[in-house]
């Protein structure tokens, strides 16, 4: 039955559509845990302002419809037009979310939103950061409760008193947080359900005991199970005294829950950003060319690539946010499913190297590894180190995963730039040589190049073989041999060198050359093995303003000796080698383990 909402609750029509006070009382969930709005609208409803924004009317409408804002993965404003009836039960009940106090705007914000996206069965289907960010437009950041997810996500220790005092400066700075339980919960709790987070109490001031502090919720679920876990309602712990202390109101329908009982109960939380600030933004897409994959794999540099410079002599806390265009596909349910995606930090382990769409181990290392979640949108807090340019880099499970996206950037107050990198000023197909590397060699084998002109040289070594692992399936970021390598100029003065010896499948060298001239590099391999030569592929990259050429090594050629150290060796294998451009994906990254992964944002 649909009936008019001024035939449920006639009073209503002499109040405002939105009561100038909103509380999270205000709303329930109907009995069977129907109500999937309700802890978001009890959230909200702490801020009166972020509920009276959703509203376009502001008065009761005479024969003409409510109009509701809310807003696209982009924060574009989308408005929703809506009767006045409602959907009841047998009894005459609100069939979904409930309303303890008989007001209206809870039963027209639930229609507004069922059709927003696409219908009341269409609830069932949603995700609490789609929801948070429907209803206020801004970012939504995952924290997982488990110790693995949460290194990743790089969230912090959740188990820590300072964790959670860090929440409660979010809270008073206007920040909305809900929370999901566990598939079971082990203490009356609504099993997989949401709840809104209102406070965090300390209860002995400058405790370092997490068990001191008690999570306040709102409780919108009245059928069974009933919470019955430390500090209900019949627990001797529950003095008067706690209770005055956490300004308890039995009026209001709230649990208290202990840190240690909450973790246990409880899977993750939302943080939704309120106070996030301008934001800085660049399309991509990932397309053959450009779906590298997870960093496992050798092509994590060929994803879309965006720098993010801190002009600042601090470091900056920033979000950054990942924003799908579409669902990669619906399921027979007509569900969305995206791919489980995340975003990456990295910064040049020397501070001096000019900036490198080459990422590799040797030349960059993670500042923030990321976790995938499978959401319309994903969300990383990252700390950018102080006058320092990283490379944001978002990337998708596998290297098949195409689709179309914004990257965002949240700065705040600092003073931070996003630009993407593309491919960094280089010539788009390198030169090639095949090197055979021969075992054994004191010297190293020695190729040698000529550039044209002043400019930054970015070079690529890249084994022939990936080591043969359990995981060289999952993985090829290991190649079978220990190489270093090392390029000098015709002085025979070392430029530039990847130092120890490393079984990465690539490794890379970017630095500036001050003039044209002829370079050497010397790839040595350590180690024992059994094959006597070991084929490897050395690229080199220069900038547009510059050509490089490969040039064969004459016999007779002895570079100019310096010192032992910066002395070139000998010529060691013969040169196979061509100046001809070749299209290939390389690059590699150190890490062996997959970032982790959470189905729905739920688990």
């Amino acid at each position: 039955m649909w009936p008019r909402i001024g035939e449920l609750y006639p009073e209503g029509i002499r109040n405002s559509v939105f009561p100038e006070i909103t509380q999270p009382g205000d709303t329930s969930s109907a009995p069977g845990e129907l109500g999937y709005l309700a802890p978001f609208i009890a959230a909200l409803s702490q801020h009166p302002p972020l509920i009276h924004r959703l509203l376009e009317t502001k008065t009761h409408p005479v024969n003409g419809p409510y109009s509701f804002i809310f807003f696209d993965p982009n924060s574009n404003p989308v408005r929703v037009d809506i009767d006045d009836r409602v959907p009841v039960d047998a009894k005459c009940e609100p069939k979904f979310t409930r309303v303890p106090h008989r007001s209206w705007y809870p039963l027209l914000l639930e229609k507004a939103y069922a059709k927003f996206v696409g219908g009341y069965a269409k609830l069932d289907q949603c995700t609490p950061h789609e929801t948070l960010r429907d209803l206020t437009g801004r970012p939504v950041l995952h924290i997982p409760f488990d110790d693995r997810l949460a290194d990743a996500a790089n969230t912090g220790d959740f188990r820590s008193v300072k964790f959670w005092k860090g929440i409660k400066r979010n809270l008073a700075a206007g920040d909305v947080i809900t929370c999901i339980s566990n598939h079971e919960s082990v203490d009356g709790l609504h099993s997989q359900c949401s709840y809104a987070l209102l406070s965090v109490i300390e209860t002995v001031h400058e405790s370092n005991d997490v068990s001191d502090i008690v999570i306040k919720l709102h409780n919108c679920y009245y059928d069974s199970p009933t919470y019955d876990g430390p500090l209900c309602n019949d627990d001797d712990n529950w003095t008067d005294g706690l209770k005055r202390l956490c300004h308890y109101n039995p009026e209001e329908d709230a649990l208290y829950i202990p840190v240690p009982v909450f973790l246990r109960n409880f899977s993750s939380m939302q943080r939704c950003h309120i106070n996030c600030g301008d934001r800085l933004t660049a399309p991509g897409e990932w397309t053959g060319v450009s779906c590298g994959g997870n960093p496992k794999f050798t092509t994590f540099r060929n994803n879309p690539i965006y720098l993010v410079e801190n002009k600042t002599s601090r470091p900056v806390t920033i979000l950054a946010e990942l924003r799908h265009h579409a669902p990669a596909y619906r399921d027979p349910d007509d569900v969305n499913h995206y791919h489980q995606s995340g975003l990456a930090l990295l910064k040049a382990i020397n501070t001096r190297m000019p900036v490198s769409p080459i990422l590799t181990s040797v030349t960059h290392r993670f500042l923030h590894r990321g976790m995938m979640l499978d959401a319309r949108e994903v969300c990383a807090q990252m700390e950018l180190p102080p006058s320092t340019t990283c490379y944001l880099v978002p990337y998708t499970l596998g290297r098949d995963n195409y689709g179309k996206f914004h990257i965002s950037v949240y700065p705040g107050l600092a003073k931070v730039n996003l630009a993407p990198l593309r491919s960094g000023g280089l010539h788009r197909d390198p030169v090639r040589a095949v090197l055979d590397v021969i075992t054994g060699c004191e010297g190293g084998t020695r190729t040698d190049f000529t550039v044209s002109a002043p400019c930054d040289v970015h070079i690529l070594l890249r084994q022939s073989e990936v080591r043969s692992t359990d995981y060289a399936h999952k993985s090829d970021v290991i190649g079978e041999e220990d190489l270093t390598m090392s390029v000098y100029n015709d002085s025979g003065i070392k430029v530039a060198s990847t130092g120890c010896a490393t079984n990465c499948l690539e490794q890379a060298l970017v630095f500036r050359v001050p003039q044209q001239g002829r370079y050497s590099a010397i790839v040595q391999r350590l180690g024992v093995s059994k094959a006597p030569l070991y084929r490897c592929d050395l690229f080199v990259y220069t900038s547009r303003c510059a050509t490089a050429c490969f040039v064969p090594v004459s016999v007779g050629l002895k570079p100019l000796k310096l010192g032992k150290c910066s002395a070139l060796p000998p010529c060691g294998a013969e040169f196979s080698g061509t100046s001809n451009g070749v299209n290939c994906g390389c690059n590699s990254l150190l890490p062996l383990h997959s970032a982790p992964y959470i189905k729905n944002g739920n688990q």
